[in-house]
């Protein structure tokens, strides 16, 4: 009978080490999810700006009309907004 009790502590143990494990593994799989999450946004913020650097950069320069830089910029904006 003190053998059985034993087999029995022995198994839970293995249970709570894999538990242990498994909320490791999920802490961890949340904390890079994050990660790649947050470095996305931070990409397509710096994508935005460049892209409005060089509009405005162009529009200064003449190259577009008011009218052209009013478009573009709505449609950065636009896709912006839907990446969000």
């Amino acid at each position: 009978m003190h053998h059985h009790h034993n087999m029995t502590m022995m198994g839970n143990s293995w249970l709570w080490i894999v538990l242990i494990i498994l909320i490791i593994a999920i802490a961890l799989g949340a904390f890079v999810l994050l990660l790649k999450i947050s470095r996305d946004n931070r990409q397509n913020v710096n994508e935005r700006i460049r892209a409005l650097d060089i509009l405005n950069e162009r529009f200064a320069k003449g190259e577009l009309t008011e009218e052209e830089y009013r478009e573009k910029r709505k449609t950065i904006e636009e896709f912006d907004s839907l990446n969000k």
